[in-house]
C-alpha cells in the first residue's frame, strides 16, 4: 500500500484498478462473474482473505492524514488537504 500513501492517484484509478483486480480474483478462485464486491470483500461467517483496494486506499489515506496533523513539526501541519472526500471525515 506504499504507493497509495506516496502518490496521489485519483479515487476513479483505483476503483478501475479494483473491478480489475476483482474480476481476476473471481475467475482464479471460480466464482461466477455476478457476485457482487459484498460478497467478495464482505465480513462474515465466510470471509475471504482479501481486502477492497478502495477501502484499503482509504485507511492508507486517513492513517497518512493522522500522522500528518499529529506531527509536532508545525510546517507539516499546515499542509493543505488534498483529495475529492474528506479524510478527516472518516475518521
Amino acid at each position: 500500500m506504499w504507493p497509495l500513501t506516496v502518490y496521489e492517484i485519483p479515487m476513479t484509478k483505483v476503483e478501475k484498478l479494483e473491478r480489475t483486480v476483482s474480476s481476476y480474483i473471481k475467475k482464479w478462485l471460480g466464482l461466477p462473474r455476478c457476485l457482487s464486491n459484498i460478497g467478495l470483500y464482505g465480513h462474515g461467517a465466510l470471509e475471504l482473505p482479501v481486502s477492497s483496494l478502495t477501502e484499503e486506499y482509504k485507511c492508507t489515506k486517513v492513517r497518512l492524514n493522522m500522522i500528518l496533523t499529529e506531527s509536532q513539526d508545525g510546517m507539516i501541519q499546515r499542509l493543505p488537504q488534498t483529495g475529492n472526500w474528506e479524510e478527516v471525515d472518516a475518521i
